[in-house]
């Protein structure tokens, strides 16, 4: 075998080993990155089903104050009936006379 045949299996085989290397480099690397991954997706699911949680007596705060504004209006559509009543004095028919 002569010399340039030498090289060249020796530098086929160091190339050969550093691609297998960094081509398992790579695959632990994505593992890593799933898994990565993986448990942020948990914590998103966390902080959603948090603020789920949150959010809903938010929202029946919001509907309990939005039904005390409508009982003001009809309070007041109450008050303005009888108000406007009592200055009006009831008339008298004619059969009870």
């Amino acid at each position: 075998m002569s010399l340039s045949q030498i090289i060249t299996i020796i530098s086929t085989s160091l190339i050969t080993i550093i691609v297998v290397i960094v081509g398992i480099q790579i695959i632990l690397l994505l593992k890593e990155f799933r898994q990565s991954f993986s448990r942020l997706n948990q914590l998103m699911d966390t902080a959603e089903s948090a603020f789920q949680r949150l959010s809903q007596p938010a929202t029946a705060i919001a509907g309990l104050l939005e039904g005390l504004k409508q009982s003001n209006n009809l309070f007041k559509l109450v008050a303005n009936f009888l108000d406007r009543n009592s200055k009006n004095p009831p008339l008298k028919s004619k059969n009870h006379e």
